[in-house]
């Protein structure tokens, strides 16, 4: 099965993965991707439609989760509280960002 990896809307990759395979078998993959350390902990998201997705639970494989060919995975580091408080950013997950980007675009 071929996934597709965005990060902040953009495409940073695709990784072919067995059905079999649990969810979180791909973190250490999009680590390396996007230059992360190897151990960073990753929240995943299935982008369902460009303004909705769904949060993954890394345990179940991609069959189990019913993942398909082609879909878009979104990744966000998970950050502690003290990252959380030091960013001033007004979007923290990749959930507020993708409604935010959709009510700036329609």
């Amino acid at each position: 099965m071929l996934i597709t990896f965005k990060k902040m809307n953009r495409g940073i990759g695709h990784i072919i993965v067995n059905l079999n395979d649990t969810v979180n078998s791909i973190v250490l993959a999009i680590n390396i991707m996007v230059g992360n350390p190897t151990n960073t902990d990753l929240e995943l998201y299935e982008e369902v439609k460009p303004t909705m997705i769904d949060r993954m639970n890394k345990k179940l494989t991609f069959k189990v989760a019913e993942n398909q060919n082609g879909d878009i995975i979104c990744a966000q580091k998970v950050l502690s509280i003290q990252e959380s408080q030091k960013l001033e950013v007004k979007h923290h997950g990749v959930e507020s960002f993708l409604t935010e980007l959709h009510k700036k675009s329609g």
